[in-house]
């Protein structure tokens, strides 16, 4: 009978890994600034109105909380349920560096991201900016690779989670081998009354030896 795989920890622990340091940018990226509008100017008051990521969408700190969320659930789940898990988190990691992306596409335009940014810097402003200037960072980058981070992080459960160790084997009782034979109990004084046997009289044990059967053996125990 050939032994059971040893567990692929590593693989484990790096899938783990890669989750927990996607969810950690993820929530660096999109709470800093992603974009700054100027309002103002031409002898009006100028107001600078800057716009974190979590402004523009929520989308980066829910996946980087669904990503924690996922790491405790392949931890305590078995071979389906990590499938299950993995492929969720793949399918929110692209989301969520989709739309990082797609800031840096539409971000001067007034479609999308760009129509967003116009909308929050007006409310926040109080008048309507119409076309106002704004500058943008670099924070967008991290959220793309943020997102595929924790895509992999599920990709990779997906692809190699049927040999990772199990949290619950090793809370499970590890019986005899069938072969075995379980090793008589000790009867107590109850058990011997209950038997109709006086516990108190030393009692003759049939396996001990007799040595007065013995011919080998003389009078007094010589041999």
């Amino acid at each position: 009978m050939t032994d059971a795989p040893a567990p692929d920890r590593r693989g484990y622990a790096l899938a783990l890994g890669l989750l927990v340091a996607g969810a950690v940018s993820l929530i660096v990226a999109y709470g800093r600034t992603w974009s700054t509008t100027t309002v103002g100017g031409s002898g009006l008051p100028t107001l600078m109105v800057a716009l974190s990521g979590t402004d523009l969408t929520p989308a980066g700190v829910a996946v980087a909380v669904l990503a924690l969320a996922g790491v405790a659930g392949l931890a305590a789940t078995r071979r389906a349920g990590r499938i299950l898990i993995g492929t969720l988190l793949v399918l929110a990691g692209l989301a969520v560096a989709y739309v990082a992306w797609d800031f840096s596409r539409l971000w001067s335009t007034t479609l999308g991201v760009g129509d967003t940014i116009r909308t929050l810097v007006s409310e926040k402003a109080g008048v309507d900016v119409g076309d106002p200037v704004t500058t943008v960072t670099g924070w967008w980058v991290v959220g793309v690779l943020a997102g595929l981070v924790v895509a992999a992080g599920g990709l990779l459960a997906v692809a190699t989670s049927r040999s990772w160790p199990e949290m619950g084997r090793r809370y499970e009782r590890h019986d005899a081998p069938s072969g075995a034979r379980p090793e008589p109990r000790a009867r107590s004084a109850w058990d011997q009354l209950d038997e109709g046997i006086d516990p108190t009289v030393e009692q003759h044990d049939p396996t001990a030896h007799d040595t007065s059967a013995d011919p080998t053996l003389g009078a007094g125990g010589e041999a």
